[in-house]
């Protein structure tokens, strides 16, 4: 994580990355979860609120996890996996308004 001063406002950025069949770091994402804070990556976790077809366990475990936190997440609304046809990348923040995501087809 880093942190830097936005418009007077102190935001913590940081990036992760979840393998497949490996549990998510909630005592690490939780340190942030009271104060302005964006965390994107690859998170392995599928869920329909992110707008995955499908959801699986880690999905399930984040998608209840962001509930009782009280953030949300910036996803956009196609796959980002070249794989298949699932959103597996986007952001975890607690102030979604601000954000907005979408794919870069490079």
């Amino acid at each position: 994580m880093i942190e830097t001063d936005v418009i007077g406002t102190k935001l913590s950025i940081g990036a992760i990355y979840v393998p497949p069949n490996t549990s998510l770091p909630f005592h690490q994402l939780s340190k942030y979860k009271d104060k302005p804070f964006v965390i994107c990556g690859d998170y392995n976790a599928k869920h329909s609120y992110w707008n995955c077809p499908k959801n699986n366990s880690n999905g399930n475990k984040l998608f209840n996890w962001i509930e009782h936190a009280g953030v949300d997440v910036i996803a956009p609304s196609r796959a980002t996996s070249r794989k298949s046809e699932v959103l597996i990348d986007f952001g975890i923040t607690n102030d979604a308004n601000s954000w907005q995501a979408e794919v870069l087809d490079e």
